[in-house]
């Protein structure tokens, strides 16, 4: 390696070894496979199709590091991996691949047309993925980026574990101690991944419940946290949504407090029904009460979150009843119908126009078709309602 390249590579050091690296096993993962740097053609880097964060990089975020590059200059190299057929797969730096690809047509500036790059070479697939999954944990940040995190947290937990046959347990104090200062959200996220009802994750992961308000849930029962999941779901309107899920924390507050208020007396009760020899005797009558109005409490508080059940029951089959007659039918199918047909205008064109789909590992076609699919689901679901009614 020239005396230039020697320099470039201290200056040009991949993102993933910024981190303080003891454990042995990260050490490894640092130096998996062949590798060197090298100044490869952006024409020949494929994006990583696994990279969950690039659906946030919108055009403005890569004109300003656009922007940023043309006045100081690539501060990070990117990290590929090398593929058979001669072509890279980005695993870290997407952002700046396409930062110069926009700086390429703007300037056509031949300097833009290739980047300095830390090439690995015969990674397996998981290796691929931990290594890019290591980059955006490191660069990207928690800042309202929180399902992407905590997916790519999770998943890197388990890629480690089966890479080095670890526990789970291991697997999380390595991830801890490459990102030290986010131990706190690692058992959080983890915690919701493997502790809260599935439609309760669902609501999280798609913005009706906020993380905080997650984090709420978990300290409900099972059944509870399906009947707040069904309840929450069931309402019509995001203002109903938010309605109940305030209703919700403010009855899980309450049974948070009460079943603090039973275990302290619980432990009064004990306290004052035994002797100095520790020998227990009966608890008075006026403990006894002040034990059962706080469990009486507490299963009033059960009964209340089980009333959300039974509304949703209510609503339900109210909705069906109130749905299958008449105008609201109708006003639905023209819906459907309506938003089919530019469903399938959208497709025509798409298919009419395939330069238009940049960049090209986009997946709007993809995504149009599970959409299509729905909309079949939702005719084939209206015409059963169409019979029953007959």
């Amino acid at each position: 390696m020239s005396k230039r390249n020697k320099l470039e590579s201290l200056r040009f050091m991949p993102d993933i070894e910024q981190a303080s690296v003891n454990n042995r096993n990260l050490k490894e993962m640092f130096s998996w496979g062949d590798q060197e740097y090298a100044f490869i053609p952006i024409a020949s880097i494929a994006f990583n199709p696994d990279n969950d964060y690039a659906a946030k990089d919108n055009a403005e975020s890569i004109q300003i590091l656009a922007e940023d590059i043309l006045r100081n200059g690539l501060l990070h190299n990117i990290v590929v991996s090398q593929l058979s057929s001669g072509q890279y797969k980005l695993l870290s730096g997407e952002r700046r691949v396409r930062a110069y690809q926009q700086l390429w047509e703007t300037t056509h500036q031949e300097s833009y047309q290739s980047i300095y790059a830390l090439i690995k070479k015969d990674l397996t697939p998981r290796q691929e993925l931990i290594i890019m999954d290591a980059a955006n944990l490191q660069t990207r940040g928690t800042e309202r980026e929180e399902k992407r995190f905590r997916k790519a947290g999770m998943r890197f937990i388990q890629n480690l574990k089966m890479e080095f046959s670890i526990s789970e347990q291991e697997a999380v104090q390595l991830t801890k101690e490459y990102l030290p200062t986010q131990e706190k959200t690692i058992d959080r996220n983890l915690n919701l991944e493997k502790n809260l009802d599935p439609k309760l994750l669902n609501l999280l992961d798609t913005g009706i419940l906020s993380k905080n308000e997650a984090i709420h849930f978990l300290s409900l029962e099972t059944s509870l946290q399906q009947i707040s999941a069904q309840a929450i779901a069931s309402a019509l309107t995001k203002e109903e949504q938010q309605k109940r899920i305030a209703e919700l924390l403010s009855l899980i507050n309450k049974r948070k407090a009460l079943k603090q208020e039973l275990a302290r007396q619980t432990r009064a009760s004990r306290i004052l029904s035994t002797d100095v020899d520790g020998q227990e005797f009966p608890r008075s009558q006026q403990t006894e009460e002040i034990l059962q109005r706080t469990r009486q409490a507490l299963y009033q508080n059960e009964c209340l979150f089980s009333s959300f059940s039974k509304e949703k029951e209510n609503l339900s089959g109210n909705g069906a009843e109130d749905f299958s007659s008449g105008k609201k039918m109708k006003d639905f199918q023209q819906k459907l119908d309506r938003i089919s047909d530019l469903v399938s205008d959208l497709m025509r064109f798409l298919n009419q126009n395939p330069d238009i789909l940049l960049p090209p590992e986009t997946t709007y076609s993809s995504q149009l078709q599970k959409i299509c699919e729905n909309l079949d689901q939702l005719h084939s679901h209206l015409s059963c309602k169409r019979k029953e009614k007959k």
